[in-house]
């Protein structure tokens, strides 16, 4: 495998993260984002309806990701997953706020739009005491698709140069 990628795979009981050749040893986080995608992917697939909207954010997106994630159900799984492994790196390794934004905004440079829409909106899920299963729609339902085309927008415009 090449750096910087990684699978899943489930073996009757047993579960396996493959991952790519890296310079040292990962840290635990390192095992957050595959894993993510069994929990993450039945959601949002079974709530496919409210994804639908989202298309224009993929149109954008594809100007950084150019090709991948190319449609609303595999974008908002890969937001989501890369938000949750970020978030969830940060608290393992203690990171401050703005460090911890800063990854995200390595994520949202990649083309990952929603993720900053979800490092802001996350702690709303997990102070409501719902499984994710059951606050997705929510989450999903507050997308403000003009407000995040704009983000999208003035991100790119202060950041022309990367």
């Amino acid at each position: 495998m090449s750096h910087f990628t990684a699978f899943f795979n489930e073996a009757g009981s047993d579960y396996w993260v493959i991952s790519g050749p890296s310079a040292g040893e990962p840290d635990p986080s390192a095992f957050y984002h595959e894993p993510l995608h069994k929990i993450i992917n039945p959601i949002v697939e079974s709530n496919a309806n409210l994804t639908e909207r989202l298309v224009v954010l993929v149109e954008l997106a594809q100007q950084q990701l150019k090709g991948d994630y190319n449609n609303a159900t595999h974008l908002v799984c890969e937001s989501f997953v890369r938000a949750i492994d970020r978030v969830l790196y940060g608290r393992h390794n203690h990171l401050k706020t703005d460090e911890l934004r800063q990854i995200i905004d390595d994520e949202y440079r990649l083309g990952h739009i929603l993720t900053f829409y979800l490092l802001e909106n996350l702690p709303e899920y997990e102070a409501s005491g719902k499984t994710l299963k059951e606050y997705y729609p929510i989450l999903i339902s507050n997308i403000d698709v003009e407000r995040e085309k704009a983000r999208w927008d003035e991100y790119w415009k202060n950041n022309k140069d990367e």
